[in-house]
């Protein structure tokens, strides 16, 4: 009896402890600087704002996550979405109600970064205000990428043909296909072609309006 009593008392005094710890939790490792431990923290929870759907004109559909549907007023652009726009049809994305990228007719973009707009331009034609964002901006095609410098753009892309018109501002052109990085100011395109191998040569020029189409105008 004497024996089943101590190991009883030894039972209690285990679950006591186990108890007390339960409560407390795990311990907790003091930062050496909290100072910055918080402002770490203050990074991570920072959000950023979302580009959204602000304007549409016609039948745009977006593919999330491998369903497809069409898109509606307010939706918010996630990485990954693939937007394509029909015949006739028009999709403008905004920023604080402030448009930045605007899809034309027959345009296929893949968004490989909501958060800094990074686009993949497959095929057709999209215009980007970079004044209307802090975004980075940059719209890739299969033969080059395109990254403007507080500017206004397009893009198009047609079959082993891409080419940049520079509005105001500045873009540079570049890419594992090229083989140097070209640069175009206000007024100039840079202008991207595939040959049968895949390589790219691209050079800027200036272009005249007529050269534009009634979209870009």
């Amino acid at each position: 009896l004497n024996a089943l009593m101590v190991l009883i008392v030894a039972v209690i005094a285990i679950s006591g402890v186990m108890a007390v710890k339960s409560l407390k939790g795990p311990a907790v490792t003091q930062p050496e600087n909290i100072a910055e431990t918080q402002q770490e923290q203050n990074e991570q929870t920072q959000k950023v704002t979302p580009i959204v759907v602000n304007g549409k004109k016609g039948i745009v559909t977006v593919e999330r996550k491998g369903i497809a549907y069409e898109v509606d007023e307010n939706t918010a652009v996630k990485s990954g979405d693939i937007l394509r726009s029909n015949v006739s049809s028009e999709i403008t994305l905004a920023e604080n109600g402030k448009a930045v990228i605007t899809l034309g007719a027959d345009t296929k973009v893949k968004v490989n970064n909501a958060d800094t707009l990074e686009l993949q331009l497959v095929e057709g034609e999209v215009f980007v205000d970079r004044r209307n964002t802090e975004k980075a901006v940059s719209v890739a095609t299969e033969g080059a990428t395109f990254t403007p410098d507080g500017t206004t753009f397009s893009v198009t892309a047609h079959k082993s043909a891409y080419t940049a018109y520079v509005y105001s501002g500045s873009v540079t052109a570049n890419g594992e296909k090229m083989a140097e990085s070209v640069t175009a100011d206000a007024g100039k395109t840079i202008s991207a072609v595939a040959d049968a191998n895949g390589n790219v040569t691209a050079k800027a020029d200036y272009f005249s309006v007529n050269a534009l189409s009634d979209w870009q105008i």
